[in-house]
């Protein structure tokens, strides 16, 4: 079974199409809050880098705010 932020219910309704968009950004702030490494060493963070040339994000948060429009 695959799910998708489509089928996600929260507080008894579906998301919004700003809540599914977000969705990806806030799984990955999660891992943070969990415990996963979120500086310079992340591997989004590393990727973006290496995949794209853009080497200028401190960390995850920095990521997010600058990759994800909705933040």
């Amino acid at each position: 079974m695959v799910a998708s932020a489509d089928s996600i219910i929260l507080n008894q309704r579906n998301l919004t199409e700003i809540e599914r968009s977000s969705l990806p950004a806030a799984l990955l702030l999660l891992t943070c809050d969990l415990g996963a490494a979120c500086d310079t060493s992340n591997f989004f963070v590393q990727l973006e880098c290496v995949g794209r040339g853009r080497c200028d994000f401190a960390s995850v948060e920095d990521y997010v705010r600058k990759v994800d429009p909705q933040n």
